[in-house]
């Protein structure tokens, strides 16, 4: 289960575990392959670089000053370049949408800031 340090609340944790093996054993029963492992960005990245696309969860906090988890899609790698898309913008400091998409992220930058937790782990969601 991914994304429950900060819920405290036992009806919050208890739904929110529900969803997630929900979401699982659906999947599975959808013919969908279902990973729980550790990997590397390098894997993710070569993915991507292949024609895939992932959804990869980051810690927003070296991008935004904000600790909070966040989902990016991971969409082309240009050398060690991994272009996202990340859907947080800060409308009050004038940014826009436009700001959000094609984010050239250096592949130690995505390295670093793809974790989450305390011990930090890494989730990713790999599509063909």
């Amino acid at each position: 289960m991914v994304l429950l340090e900060g819920v405290t609340a036992d009806g919050e944790r208890e739904a929110s575990t529900f969803i997630q093996r929900s979401f699982r054993e659906r999947a599975l029963a959808d013919g969908l392959e279902v990973e729980t492992r550790e990997f590397g960005i390098a894997e993710v990245a070569a993915h991507v670089a292949g024609g895939g696309t992932a959804l990869v969860l980051i810690d927003q906090h070296p991008l935004h000053a904000e600790p909070y988890p966040q989902w990016v899609t991971a969409h082309a790698v240009r050398g060690d370049v991994v272009v996202v898309h990340d859907p947080w913008t800060d409308a009050h400091l004038g940014e826009s949408w436009l700001d959000a998409a094609d984010l050239p992220l250096p592949l130690k930058t995505l390295d670093r800031i793809a974790a989450w937790g305390e011990p930090f782990y890494r989730a990713a969601l790999l599509f063909p």
